[in-house]
């Protein structure tokens, strides 16, 4: 499996945009309705166990108002994916070994990524800023 293949595959099946930047690091734009869109970050990362790879999608930034317990709480309801902090930012991510992914696992998590952080954002702050 070629992971930027997989994702320009996709983007062109759900009308979305692919941009790869470099050889870690991609873009995909999922649109989520008519006016809604959401951008899903890949990244290939080397760890201990081996190659991974991690998809993240920002939500908001982070500050006192958001219920950190409530965020918590929905990583339970999720499947692939879970809410994180990092950066400074409220974000959505899921994250797999590179080696056991196949292109449905992929196109699973960057579409859960993208609704999941869409549904958050739009929740959270009434736009669509990312």
């Amino acid at each position: 499996m070629h992971l930027f293949n997989t994702m320009e595959k996709l983007a062109e099946d759900i009308d979305g945009m692919f941009v790869e930047y470099s050889i870690e690091n991609t873009i995909i734009t999922v649109p989520i309705s008519r006016y809604r869109y959401q951008n899903v970050t890949g990244y290939l990362l080397d760890k201990p166990q081996g190659k991974l790879i991690e998809f993240m999608s920002r939500v908001c930034p982070m500050d006192n108002t958001i219920d950190s317990m409530a965020m918590l709480e929905l990583n339970q309801e999720l499947f692939y994916s879970k809410v994180i902090i990092h950066e400074g930012y409220l974000k959505v991510a899921a994250a797999a070994l590179y080696d056991h992914c196949t292109e449905e696992l992929i196109r699973d998590m960057i579409l859960e990524v993208a609704k999941v952080a869409d549904d958050l954002e739009h929740q959270l702050t009434g736009a669509d800023i990312y």
